[in-house]
């Protein structure tokens, strides 16, 4: 994917799909497959992939709770991913996001990962917890 010269954004435009992929999406892709093992020329070896998505987790009387990512692309190493989240309770919720410790000792396989929200307040909830991810690899 080659690298296109980020628009010019107007205020009170409508912004598509279309035009964050192209300018965002593809522009990280571009960069990512740019660079190699801290060269500044392209890379002919190494082709990354950046993938991210949403997701929720369903705490239903509990302190943690776990939901399963599959990566739309599989990679060929385990990537690095990264997640956040926020949640909508009643009174308000302080959650830690992180993917699941207990699942592959925490590190992500190259089809996805367990992402897992707990309370930091303790005790049990009832919660939907809304979350965002980040994953970069080969």
């Amino acid at each position: 994917m080659a690298w296109t010269t980020p628009r010019t954004w107007v205020a009170s435009e409508t912004v598509t799909a279309a035009i964050m992929n192209t300018h965002i999406r593809d522009n990280l892709n571009a960069l990512v497959r740019s660079t190699n093992a801290g060269s500044n020329s392209p890379s002919t070896t190494t082709s990354n992939l950046l993938q991210s998505g949403t997701g929720t987790i369903s705490l239903s009387a509990a302190v943690t709770g776990t939901s399963a990512v599959t990566f739309g692309t599989a990679y060929s190493n385990a990537p690095i991913v990264t997640i956040t989240g926020s949640s909508t309770t009643t009174g308000g919720l302080n959650l830690v996001y992180a993917i699941d410790a207990s699942t592959n000792s925490g590190v992500p396989t190259t089809t996805g990962f367990t992402a897992r929200a707990t309370s930091q307040l303790g005790g049990t909830l009832t919660a939907t917890a809304r979350f965002s991810w980040i994953a970069i690899g080969t």
